[in-house]
């Protein structure tokens, strides 16, 4: 394969794509958001400001990619949400200060797929991310990334109930992550 097909896969190389080297994510112009479902009807969409991440591609199209969140840069939107969610009743910052995800690339015609582990609040479960590469530059890469999370898997264990029976904030929470990449030279 050369230097500039990417990865390739069944056969066929995706394009755009990712060249082989040392990708790292552009903090300044990328997003690592969720959302979660807020009393049944509404949803609260939230995002990390700081991070980092990088996605390493071999000449033979395989890769690894991890990435680290600050979870104390946690933003919702609401200075009092952000706070109860950075205190020892959401994700304890001041005990567990990261986020962190390694992972295994492997191209997924027409995009791409990261399947590895997710660990927050020293609990570890796997997570799979699908994703696809929206515009390519020869030296730089907009991806997007998607997946889906349990919180509770993650003692994340905020449990009330309305009068309906409904969960005030739900399990599931939906992840996206909006990362432009910048090939280390």
């Amino acid at each position: 394969m050369s230097e500039t097909s990417g990865i390739e896969a069944s056969g066929e190389v995706l394009a755009p794509t990712l060249t082989p080297g040392l990708w790292v994510v552009e903090r300044s112009a990328s997003t690592v958001g969720f959302s979660i479902r807020h009393l049944a009807v509404a949803t609260v969409r939230g995002r990390f400001t700081g991070f980092e991440g990088w996605f390493e591609v071999s000449p033979e199209g395989t890769g690894h990619a991890g990435g680290r969140v600050d979870v104390k840069s946690i933003d919702t939107g609401m200075e009092a949400r952000d706070e109860h969610l950075r205190s020892a009743g959401g994700f304890h910052v001041s005990r567990y200060p990261e986020i962190a995800f390694e992972a295994d690339l492997t191209a997924s015609a027409p995009g791409f797929r990261l399947e590895g582990d997710l660990t927050i609040m020293d609990r570890t479960h796997p997570l799979e991310l699908t994703g696809d590469v929206t515009s390519a530059h020869p030296d730089r890469v907009v991806v997007t990334a998607r997946g889906v999370i349990r919180r509770r898997e993650f003692g994340l264990q905020w449990s009330a109930l309305i009068e309906a029976g409904a969960a005030v904030v739900g399990d599931r929470v939906p992840i996206r992550l909006d990362v432009t990449l910048r090939r280390r030279p």
